[in-house]
């Protein structure tokens, strides 16, 4: 299922690609016992997306990525390093994805 959810997350199709990102942040959530490399791997992903045009691919992606933090300690880490780079970058469609991610993450603690 893990190379299927790539696919999806790589595609050209919009909902395809929400669909990918929905489906980690649901194994995220749910399968504990899934290796971290997979989630490293869509976390490093992650970055070309954060200007997609459409907002459901962003806000289907910040929920992953919150949704993989919250799943472990040291991909939370991972995940607030890979999404702090949109605080200083200045663009403003991938305002949503820190908002969604690292305000939320950093709250929580």
């Amino acid at each position: 299922i893990e190379q299927k959810v790539f696919q999806w997350i790589r595609s050209d199709k919009t909902y395809v690609k929400c669909t990918g990102y929905i489906l980690i942040s649901r194994l995220a959530q749910m399968n504990k016992e899934l290796e971290n490399i997979i989630f490293k791997e869509m976390i490093d992903y992650s970055p070309n997306d954060f200007e997609h045009p459409n907002l459901h691919v962003r806000i289907s992606l910040a929920r992953a990525l919150r949704n993989i933090a919250l799943s472990d300690g040291d991909l939370k880490n991972t995940v607030l390093d890979k999404v702090e780079m949109i605080r200083s970058s200045g663009k403003s469609l991938s305002r949503i994805i820190y908002e969604e991610t690292a305000v939320l993450l950093n709250y929580k603690q």
